[in-house]
């Protein structure tokens, strides 16, 4: 799924064989350690998804643009207050609740979706040690990115 060929340079200065497995890996690792996540996204910066777990029966095409938008948004609002940020976005539902976090310079946003029981402290410490483990993974691609923009 990984979607990330725009970012690969004709000299091959980044290896992108082991990304997508290594961005499976850190959500599956967040899924088993923060219990009442139904799903995680990793997202690009136009809404679409780079990297899936547990989304099943979720729409994965509409949970990717929603990352971007609530990101986006949250960006915006407090940009417009003097205030920097955000480093979590979390949005309560009836039925249940979803979080989001930019990566990678603003460049990618992480969505889980929860279940309305879902412990949110525990969530909130997994999902932040989830986005740093991503957003590592996905620096070279990023730096790559730049240099070539």
């Amino acid at each position: 799924m990984a979607r990330l060929d725009y970012a690969v340079s004709s000299d091959g200065t980044v290896d992108l064989d082991g990304l997508e497995p290594r961005l499976n890996q850190v959500l599956r690792g967040f899924l088993r350690r923060a219990k009442g996540v139904r799903g995680v996204v990793v997202v690009d910066a136009q809404g679409l998804p780079i990297s899936s777990e547990g989304a099943r029966g979720l729409d994965l095409n509409v949970i990717s643009a929603m990352s971007t938008l609530i990101t986006e948004s949250a960006t915006s609002v407090l940009q417009n207050l003097g205030i920097t940020g955000p480093r979590l976005v979390l949005v309560e539902g009836d039925e249940a609740n979803v979080a989001a976090v930019p990566i990678a310079r603003g460049n990618a946003s992480v969505l889980a979706v929860l279940q309305k029981d879902a412990n949110l402290g525990l969530v909130r410490l997994e999902m932040q040690k989830a986005c740093y483990e991503l957003a590592d993974a996905l620096a070279d691609v990023v730096d790559l990115f730049f240099r070539s923009v």
